[in-house]
This record gives C-alpha cells, structure tokens and sequence, in this order.
C-alpha cells in the first residue's frame, strides 16, 4: 500500500516528467532527480512521517565580505512556506535544505512545497553563478 509520501513522490515524477525510479533506494526511502536539467535533489522519507528536501548546488570559491550577508538574505522564512536551510559542506559546496512535515505535502500543496524548493534553489545557484 502506497504512503503519503510515495503518492507525493509519484505527483512529483509526473509533474516534472522525471524518470521513475526502481524502488527505493536505500532503507530510509531515498530518492534521487535532476530537476530542470540542472537541480539535483535528493529526498529522504523518515518513519515520522517528516520529509527532507537536500539539493548541492554547487561549489562556492570566491571568498568576500558579501557572502555571508547575502546567504543570510537567501534563507527564506516565511510562516506559509517550508523553512529553507543553506549551509556549506567542507569542499564549499553551497547545499540547500527544506525539512517537510505531512501535512506540506498533501494535495496542491505538497507540489507547491517542491516547486518553493526548487524554484529557490534555481535562484540561489543562478545568483552565485554555480557549477
């Protein structure tokens, strides 16, 4: 029997034209996409019922004051919208996370959610000009 999570995953491949996946890939329900050619996002299913949005967006070289200021600017906290987290890994890859609870993904608004994601994560990379 299908999850909230797998019918939600499923409005997701036939919304983008994604390629479906086997099955799940690892124990913790893990799904890999590129998203609009360029956006790869991976998402992770917990048993809580919580769903985690990860995308690497590429890496970060150039150091400058601005940085942290404009990072600081980029994370979205709106009362309406997933909260978006931005962070560096240590090789300065710019990585975009979004925590989900089940009810951000049920109907309409669980594609609004992923597009909220995915749209951010376009504009993060495009303004840093990422790789």
């Amino acid at each position: 029997m299908k999850t909230n999570f797998d019918r939600w995953v499923d409005a997701l491949i036939a919304r983008y034209k994604l390629p479906t996946p086997a099955g799940k890939q690892f124990e913790d329900e893990v799904y890999r996409f590129m998203v609009n050619d360029d956006i790869p996002v991976k998402i992770y299913g917990e048993r809580d019922g919580c769903i985690y949005l990860h995308s690497t967006l590429g890496a970060y070289q150039d150091k400058y004051e601005g940085f942290s200021r404009e990072l600081l600017q980029a994370n979205d906290f709106s009362l309406k919208k997933p909260c978006l987290i931005l962070g560096l890994d240590n090789q300065y890859n710019l990585i975009l996370h979004a925590r989900l609870l089940p009810a951000d993904i049920e109907g309409a608004q669980g594609i609004a959610s992923f597009e909220h994601f995915i749209d951010s994560s376009s504009a993060i990379k495009n303004h840093f000009n990422l790789k």
